[in-house]
């Protein structure tokens, strides 16, 4: 008696956790075409340019794909609208001699790993005047 009820609990457990995985599966809120990001443009330009490897570990490239959709003389607001519209998360920084709007975005090339480009936009009132452009790896 005691052996069936040992097997009739073990199967109970099965299908609950079977019941849970497929719960999961169903509820999960990322549709699967939120799954397939399409690179963004710039991005992928920048990316795609020749760097030069500096003894920090910052690759700096040329700020030209940038100066595209951000011109000198374009406005902080609207520098920073187009870096959030191409996936870039902005922050200004407080060097009050040199300010500046610091722009990040990465993305995940390996376990732990991300590539991430960093845009600073220097500015002098409210206009962009100078574009730097750098790659770098983050991780562990």
């Amino acid at each position: 008696m005691r052996h069936r009820y040992v097997l009739l609990i073990g199967a109970f457990l099965t299908l609950v956790c079977v019941q849970l995985f497929q719960g999961c599966q169903i509820a999960s809120p990322i549709s699967s075409s939120q799954l397939i990001r399409h690179p963004d443009p710039l991005q992928e330009e920048i990316r795609k340019q020749r760097s030069e490897r500096q003894s920090n570990g910052l690759s700096t490239v040329s700020p030209a794909p940038v100066l595209k959709y951000v011109p000198l003389g374009t406005s902080i607001e609207e520098a920073q609208k187009v870096m959030a519209s191409h996936g870039f998360e902005c922050s200004p920084s407080d060097n009050a001699a040199h300010p500046r709007l610091v722009c990040k975005a990465s993305r995940n090339i390996g376990f732990m790993v991300a590539e991430v480009i960093r845009v600073i936009l220097y500015h002098e009132e409210g206009k962009i005047t100078n574009v730097e452009v750098a790659t770098y790896l983050d991780g562990p």
